[in-house]
Formats: structure tokens, sequence, C-alpha cells
């Protein structure tokens, strides 16, 4: 796992070097932000809800039991 999670960063530093030191398009820290978001959500989206365990019947449940609870949860994100 952690030699995934290395290579994984060492794709991703090679990747933003790349995309922002292209000759063609120059793009900054902030647009190479709002590019690789969304990619980072689809990759590890899937993989939080596989590895933690009932996490989307937790938060549900949570949820019935206080109505804010989704919104400490866009909080939380959005900090």
């Amino acid at each position: 796992m952690c030699i995934g999670a290395t290579a994984a960063r060492a794709l991703k530093t090679v990747l933003q070097g790349i995309l922002l030191s292209s000759e063609g398009e120059k793009l900054n820290s902030m647009n190479l932000l709002l590019y690789m978001a969304p990619i980072a959500v689809i990759l590890l989206l899937p993989a939080t809800i596989f590895m933690e365990d009932n996490v989307v019947g937790i938060t549900i449940e949570l949820a019935k039991k206080d109505i804010l609870v989704p919104y400490y949860r866009y909080l939380k994100v959005s900090l």
C-alpha cells in the first residue's frame, strides 16, 4: 500500500511539472487545482467507500438524528 501511494504521489508530481511548464498552454497553480480536483474525487471516493466500513449508512443515520450533519460535512469539505 505504501509503495502504491508513493508511486501515485510521484506520478502526480511529474504530471504537475509537465502541465505547469508546458510551452503551449501556461497553467497557474489555481487552474491546475481546478483540473486535478475532480480527478482526485473520482479516484478517492470509491476507495473511501470501499475501505471505510458502512460509511454511507453511518452518515445517513447521523443525518436522520441531526439535520445539520450534511451541512457540517459540506463545511468540512470546503475548508
